[in-house]
């Protein structure tokens, strides 16, 4: 290849030839490609990120109300602390069962369609079951499962094993019957508990092709402490009215009630029971910050701290890990809650015993 000064002197002495021509010109487009590529690099660097923006795809038991639920709030909050930019770094895709189990398969499909790289779920155990019926490749990160290995959604909590992972709450039967032995321990005369149970369905089809039927295993638990239980199952926040009505009816002492459906008329439950001076007990503070009697379950805080863990989850699925291999993560505390003023409002005595147990005592 000819040097700097071998083209200038065949410049002057006119002896360029053709061939010379067809490198020197191929000389300068390799000068200007040298030159722009730094333009490039820039120009190519926001098409590089979009190409890493990764898809959220947010599986929700419920309506879409035109505005994000508190969940969602938190969650994009806690995506924002971890330096997770909305338009940048991800996106959302929202999907929503209107209330309805069977509509669950159909919109996972959809987002699936979308080729999400995770799947949030924010719904009861048969939603979750949905996804994971749907897909064996996908991530799900399920948020309070209620009891994901008798589901077959986990093969155990420590190491999941399949494609899921996520936070529950479930403790086993053992806490349904702590969570009754207080409510005994309060309404002794107490035989009869009505508790709505608010689920897409009740008997659910676990992966491994049998089925868990969440209102069998209330009834035995509460058995153990002699209490009589019907469960009723609401699929929808509508569905409440009618379920109080049948609690009047059968003969009602007393009122649990779970669930997504059921929390969202929490206030009715509430004023129904009051009026019909029924002691009540749920599994989260909210009920009794609200005017119920007692919770023995998951403190607020604890709540906040599992859904923190559940974003974590989230990022680790994102930046490759497997859910396989990362454990459920599990409430490490719980608390038991009491109003006292509903008490005095009830005509009910709580034993000073009960009071001495009590980590937060509404006045």
């Amino acid at each position: 290849m000819l040097g700097t000064r071998a083209w200038r002197s065949a410049a002057r002495t006119g002896t360029v030839t053709s061939a010379m021509h067809d490198v020197m010109r191929s000389g300068i487009r390799r000068r200007r490609l040298l030159a722009a590529l730094p333009l490039l690099t820039l120009a190519a660097a926001p098409r590089s990120r979009a190409a890493a923006m990764k898809r959220i795809g947010l599986l929700i038991q419920g309506e879409h109300t035109g505005q994000a639920p508190l969940f969602e709030t938190r969650f994009v909050d806690s995506l924002r602390a971890r330096n997770w930019t909305a338009g940048r770094d991800y996106e959302l895709l929202h999907a929503y069962t209107d209330w309805r189990s069977a509509r669950a398969d159909v919109v996972v499909r959809a987002l699936l369609r979308q080729r999400v790289d995770v799947i949030v779920t924010f719904g009861d155990d048969e939603t979750v079951a949905a996804a994971a019926r749907a897909t064996q490749s996908v991530p799900i990160v399920f948020n309070l499962a209620f009891a994901p290995v008798e589901m077959g959604l986990a093969d155990s909590y420590a190491r999941p094993g399949r494609n899921l992972t996520g936070t529950a709450v479930f403790a086993g039967p053992d806490l349904i019957v702590k969570r009754l032995e207080y409510l005994r321990a309060v309404a002794p005369t107490a035989s009869r508990l009505f508790w709505i149970y608010g689920s897409g369905m009740p008997v659910m089809q676990t992966l491994k092709g049998g089925t868990f039927d969440v209102g069998r295993m209330i009834e035995q638990s509460a058995a153990t402490l002699g209490l009589t239980v019907r469960v009723e199952v609401v699929r929808q926040p509508s569905e409440v009215a009618a379920a109080l009505a049948a609690a009047a009816a059968w003969g009602a002492q007393a009122i649990s009630a779970g669930g997504a459906p059921a929390f969202e008329d929490r206030a009715r439950i509430l004023e129904f029971a009051i009026k019909a001076r029924w002691p009540t007990i749920f599994s989260v503070a909210e009920y009794v910050e609200a005017g119920g009697l007692l919770s023995y379950g998951v403190p607020n805080d604890e709540y906040d701290a599992l859904a923190d863990r559940l974003v974590t989850q989230i990022e680790r699925v994102l930046r490759g890990a497997k859910p396989a291999t990362m454990p459920v993560e599990l409430p490490r505390r719980f608390e038991l809650c009491i109003n006292a003023k509903t008490a005095r409002a009830i005509g009910i005595a709580i034993p000073d015993a009960v009071y001495a147990r009590a980590d937060r005592i509404v006045q």
